[in-house]
């Protein structure tokens, strides 16, 4: 499945970070046939190349920079700035090279031996265990497969950075079908065919995707993200977060901090808790294992395919596996990781 991060694909985030980073070479691997072309079309001019089976490495340094990082262009400028060095978050919880989202990296060309550029992380790994390898630390990293990552990102493309990091805001815009009753404030794009109706205040950054129909008297705030085909229903408040393609929160919840997955169904009536108690960071569960992700406030990671019953309650830091269910009213406490009949 393609990740859009407000409104485009992640591997075309990608590849202009790389560009602007000024590397004379795409190398395009594991993306779908769609961005591929996408990607061979926009960047004819600095040698855009598929994953040949013959393509060995003639360049000083090679970056290799995952098709779902989101990363500054300042954080990438300064990694490719070295000979061999890996990029990481200062609260990185796992391995930059051994974990399940491997980092951004640039490593020496000499290095590879005559192997594929795609061999680029074996190579880091070889220059990391000689202690050769350097670590470039920058907070406005992200891998979109972690939930508490897939936000942050959202919310420095959203409502942008310091001219530094390079992160431009969201670009204002009223095409779709907005009621006059409606309020919005700040930077809001309602794109064509997307409707918000009677009553509703949406505060930006805010960005609503074709297809994508707000209800009367909801509350959409500031950095969220709603994507094609969805339905927030009737006196919903929406509080920073993402919600993907054809997914559903019906009337009279609150959903704050959270990822709700393409076709997930949020019960009406439901509520997602985003503080803990004692203030501290949230933890949440990924890759098997509990991480921290320093961030002070999260919700939930609703996944692909989720159902929620009506007036389910969900404390912080709870992820709901793609396909799973709740009961009406129910309390959700820990993890839901299995479908219930």
């Amino acid at each position: 499945m393609e990740v859009s991060v407000a409104g485009a694909s992640v591997a075309v985030r990608a590849a202009e970070t790389l560009v602007r980073a000024g590397v004379d070479e795409l190398l395009v691997a594991g993306v779908t046939p769609a961005v591929r072309r996408m990607l061979l079309d926009r960047y004819p001019e600095i040698g855009t190349a598929t994953d040949r089976a013959d393509a060995t490495t003639t360049h000083d340094r090679v970056v290799l920079m995952p098709a779902t990082a989101v990363v500054s262009p300042a954080a990438l400028g300064a990694t490719a700035s070295r000979t061999a060095a890996v990029l990481r978050r200062p609260t990185e919880p796992f391995s930059p090279l051994d974990g399940p989202e491997v980092r951004p990296l640039v490593v020496p060309g000499d290095a590879f031996d005559g192997r594929r550029p795609t061999a680029a992380l074996a190579v880091a790994r070889e220059l990391a265990a000689e202690g050769s390898l350097e670590t470039v630390e920058h907070e406005r990293v992200a891998d979109v497969r972690r939930p508490w990552e897939y936000l942050d990102a959202t919310e420095w493309v959203l409502a942008g950075t310091d001219d530094s990091d390079g992160f431009q805001g969201l670009e204002p815009g009223r095409s779709g079908d907005v009621h006059p009753d409606a309020e919005l404030t700040g930077p809001v794009a309602v794109r064509e065919g997307a409707t918000v109706r009677s009553g509703a205040v949406i505060e930006g950054p805010a960005l609503l995707m074709p297809g994508t129909t707000v209800g009367p008297n909801c509350y959409v705030r500031a950095n969220s993200f709603i994507s094609g085909d969805t339905k927030i229903g009737a006196a919903v408040e929406l509080k920073n977060s993402v919600v993907m393609d054809g997914a559903s929160v019906p009337h009279q919840s609150y959903v704050g901090d959270s990822v709700v997955g393409p076709r997930a169904n949020v019960g009406a009536g439901s509520i997602v808790a985003n503080l803990r108690h004692d203030g501290s960071p949230v933890t949440l569960t990924h890759a098997g294992r509990r991480v921290g992700t320093g961030r002070r406030k999260f919700g939930a990671a609703i996944g692909e395919g989720a159902n929620l019953g009506i007036g389910t309650r969900l404390n912080v830091g709870t992820v709901v596996a793609a396909n799973a269910s709740t009961a009406p009213g129910e309390i959700v406490r820990r993890d839901v990781e299995e479908e219930r009949p």
